[in-house]
């Protein structure tokens, strides 16, 4: 390394706080401390449109702030400007710089800059892959690799994404592997819960089909298709019902839907952890039409839950988690003949065959998803860097 006076500190800087960033960042500052090293957070801002989730300052125990800057919406998009981020981190000059929330986010782009910002060793998490990025040739993707190549190295979630980025540069950089987490200790906890109880509780029937499906109310996460699904689902296989738990822009138009006749499905909103576990508890299988999503983070709770997958080709993780047969099984079109039909097959299938999936989603998620495993092989691999870089 070339910066022999950086202080021995990882900073971190990204978009806004999230419930999961929270408990891994919590795991990644214990392990981190265990090597002799400090962390610190640095968020653009609080919070984004669209996001529904409630955070709590007080559950992260390592420190933090968030910047003084702007945060204008363009198009799909809220951008983060923070000009402070500059004389943060030439303040605090760190020896390793983890950037995530988007490429061209701002205020990444000018951490980017080790002339204005200082020369730390440079990372952007990155969890784009080729089923989920948006533009993938054209003056953007020209752009996106340019800004890539700023970075000294890349932290990714799975395979997917490492071969992306080995796409969009054109050579080999070096990759870190870092899974997306969850607080698996909480989430492990609805493996004990007693299903029927927990039914009862929420008001779903004892004997039916339960389908939950964590997502945000969007056309790119399928939920159309999967609500039509239920029709034909019930000419098919009968007694079945689709929670969804979340909210977004098609909310009216699905609650339209369901009021005409489209199959038994609930609209819960969007719920905290709690409410979350608990229809996971509830649940007979997790299914997620989604037909773009980098790494979506409902699927790794859902199998630490116990829950059998029902995923589609097109999430970011699908490949470390859901095994077709196995711990679940994989939507290959999102279409909602094709859909249903591969519910039928899954209410086809014996309760101990159903519990056997549960319990192979979960020991994979054991192996490859605890988030102080996670981040003890992070750190170790960051740190044997400073002996080949």
């Amino acid at each position: 390394m070339t910066q022999q006076s950086a202080n021995r500190l990882l900073i971190h800087v990204t978009n806004i706080p999230t419930p999961y960033r929270i408990s891994f960042c919590n795991a990644l500052n214990e392990v981190l401390n265990a090597f002799g090293y400090g962390f610190h957070v640095l968020y653009c801002a609080e919070r984004e449109a669209n996001r529904y989730w409630t955070i709590s300052f007080n559950d992260m125990r390592y420190p933090h702030e968030v910047l003084p800057g702007i945060s204008p919406q363009v198009g799909a998009l809220q951008a983060h400007f923070n000009p402070d981020v500059v004389q943060r981190l030439r303040q605090l000059n760190p020896e390793f710089l983890l950037t995530a929330g988007g490429w061209n986010m701002p205020t990444a782009l000018l951490a980017a800059s080790p002339t204005l910002c200082g020369p730390a060793f440079r990372i952007f998490w990155s969890e784009g892959h080729a089923d989920a990025v948006l533009n993938p040739s054209g003056p953007i993707a020209w752009l996106r690799r340019k800004c890539l190549r700023a970075y000294d190295a890349f932290a990714v979630p799975n395979d997917s994404s490492a071969h992306f980025l080995e796409m969009e540069l054109g050579f080999r950089s070096t990759i870190l592997p870092l899974p997306n987490t969850v607080d698996d200790d909480f989430f492990r906890v609805a493996r004990s819960l007693d299903k029927v109880q927990v039914r009862q509780q929420l008001g779903l029937p004892l004997h039916a089909n339960i389908f939950v499906s964590v997502t945000r109310l969007d056309d790119e996460k399928g939920v159309r298709e999967l609500v039509a699904a239920m029709s034909l689902l019930q000419t098919r296989a009968g007694n079945c019902v689709l929670v969804l738990v979340g909210e977004g822009a098609l909310r009216k138009e699905l609650q339209a839907a369901i009021g005409n006749g489209e199959g038994d499905v609930r609209l819960v909103g969007q719920q905290d952890a709690c409410g979350v576990r608990n229809y996971l508890a509830a649940a007979d299988a997790f299914v997620l039409a989604t037909k773009r999503d980098p790494n979506p983070l409902a699927v790794i709770e859902a199998a630490f839950a116990g829950v059998p997958l029902i995923v589609s080709s097109k999430a970011g993780n699908v490949k470390e988690l859901v095994h077709d047969g196995h711990s679940g099984m994989i939507i290959s079109t999102i279409d909602s003949a094709a859909i249903s039909a591969l519910l039928a097959r899954f209410c086809q299938l014996s309760e101990l065959e159903r519990q056997e999936m549960g319990n192979n989603a979960a020991q994979m998620a054991d192996a490859g998803f605890q988030r102080r495993k996670v981040a003890r092989h992070f750190v170790t691999a960051l740190l044997a860097l400073r002996t080949t870089t």
